[in-house]
């Protein structure tokens, strides 16, 4: 570089560095100057200002963040676009004719799961923390049961004086003429005790059993007449569960047997069944969490006389169960399938949408006029598989020619001739039928390809419409079969 040169850059690079400098109003050093002026030490000027980093470089770099967003979003979008695009163009033409068909309803599919999703998510957002219960805080049961048994005071061959009879279902009168009997009363569960009373008394009747059959549970049978006799009544206090407080009682039947037949022939009749009970009424209280419950039953030992001997059963009630319960607050939250579900669900709608509508949006599956008119002509030719033959035509003069511009006409001619089809498996296929002097001829669409001989995709339109007016380059002479 020569000296004119340099002293030509010198002063550029002075003026640019004027100009630069202008809008600080032109006065002092400009930085280039600070820059270049050193001291004798050959250091720089102490008054020199410290490298920043220009306030621009800091908005191209949040240019650039923003780029590169954009671009991994795009990216995002290009490569679901290309994978749809890639398996449309793995289907065939039928399924992709199917998918086009139902892809709004799909759509719609994956909408509703989506919704789905939302309203479990929802749910789980909007769940309480806590519910409140009613729980069981305890439970209480009261019990009855009647035990007899009888002293043999005339023995015989077969009992022996002073044995004691128990529980039987008959005693005899002449053997064992007093019945000794006890009332057993208990309770079960979480009460700490139970308080009541128990009256007994002995009831001697004529009922007619027949008169209750077939009435209300609550309508007992028919009385004739009653006469009542207290026998005891008894406190209970304190009765701890799982204790049994007892109640005893006698009575002599053959003294019994004397008062019913005096009773009878001061009536001067004996009508319906005598009967001679001992009933016991009681009544038990008890408190269980704060509960107060009460208990009342009735339990009846009967007794029923005949000749020589008498019967014994008892019908004691059943019993009762109570149930004391509490409200108490619970940890709730979402469910299980509020909180797992609900999201999964939102994922696979969103991206069923999104696929789904990539794939409408952008006619991934939509089908080429190629396409349509290569699905019709295959539907059409599986259709007519049965009519239709493969083999050769050999060529013959004097025939006369008939261009048909569908299969499914030359198929028709064909049955109403009672003649086949015959097809020439050809790169260029065509399909012909003779009918005596006549050679009626069909040539499938040029856009029906390879595809024409190859296995029919499914079918999803109106397989009834003809299968396209094939080119007049794909014509052929006539006798070229």
């Amino acid at each position: 570089m020569t000296d004119e040169d340099s002293s030509s850059a010198d002063e550029s690079i002075d003026d640019s560095v004027s100009e630069e400098s202008e809008p600080d109003g032109g006065s002092g050093p400009t930085s280039f100057d600070q820059h270049r002026t050193k001291t004798n030490g050959g250091n720089r000027d102490t008054n020199e200002p410290p490298a920043t980093t220009p306030p621009q470089n800091e908005g191209s770099f949040k240019s650039k963040s923003n780029v590169m967003d954009h671009t991994e979003s795009s990216s995002v979008i290009s490569r679901t676009l290309t994978h749809a695009t890639t398996t449309g163009n793995l289907l065939s033409v039928g399924d992709r004719s199917v998918l086009e068909t139902y892809l709004p309803a799909i759509f719609a599919v994956f909408l509703l799961i989506t919704a789905a999703g939302g309203f479990l998510v929802y749910g789980a957002q909007t769940a309480p923390e806590t519910t409140t219960e009613t729980r069981t805080a305890g439970t209480w049961s009261t019990n009855a049961t009647f035990s007899h048994s009888a002293v043999v005071t005339n023995g015989t061959f077969s009992f022996t004086e002073g044995q004691r009879l128990e529980d039987r279902p008959l005693y005899f009168t002449r053997v064992s003429p007093e019945l000794a009997g006890e009332y057993l009363v208990t309770h079960r569960g979480d009460a700490e005790a139970a308080s009541g009373t128990v009256y007994l008394q002995l009831v001697l009747e004529a009922i007619d059993e027949s008169s209750g059959s077939g009435q209300e549970e609550t309508a007992g049978p028919t009385v004739y007449w009653r006469q009542t006799r207290s026998i005891d009544t008894v406190s209970i206090d304190a009765l701890k569960p799982g204790e049994t407080r007892r109640v005893s009682f006698d009575a002599d039947v053959a003294e019994l047997n004397e008062r019913v037949t005096a009773i009878e022939e001061g009536l001067g009749a004996s009508p319906g069944t005598t009967r001679i009970a001992v009933v016991a009424e009681t009544t038990l209280e008890a408190s269980v969490a704060n509960d107060r419950f009460v208990d009342t039953r009735t339990d009846r030992l009967t007794l029923e006389p005949s000749q020589g001997t008498y019967s014994v059963s008892s019908s004691p009630m059943e019993s009762q169960m109570y149930e004391a319960t509490e409200t108490v607050e619970v940890p709730a939250g979402p469910s299980p399938i509020q909180q797992y579900v609900g999201p999964v669900l939102i994922i696979i709608g969103v991206v069923g949408m999104l696929v789904t509508g990539t794939v409408w949006y952008n006619d991934v599956l939509t089908l080429t006029n190629t396409d349509r008119v290569r699905l019709k002509y295959s539907q059409a030719r599986s259709d007519l598989d049965e009519w239709i033959s493969v083999g050769s035509v050999p060529p013959r003069e004097g025939r006369t020619v008939v261009e048909l511009s569908s299969l499914r006409d030359l198929a028709n001619v064909a049955i109403d001739s009672d003649r086949r089809v015959i097809e020439r498996p050809d790169a260029t296929p065509r399909f012909v039928v003779l009918d005596d002097d006549v050679r009626y001829v069909y040539d499938p669409p040029a856009a029906a390809g390879a595809g024409a001989t190859s296995d029919p995709p499914t079918a999803t339109g109106d397989t009834a419409s003809d299968d396209s007016t094939r080119e007049p380059s794909r014509n052929v002479p006539p006798d070229a079969e």
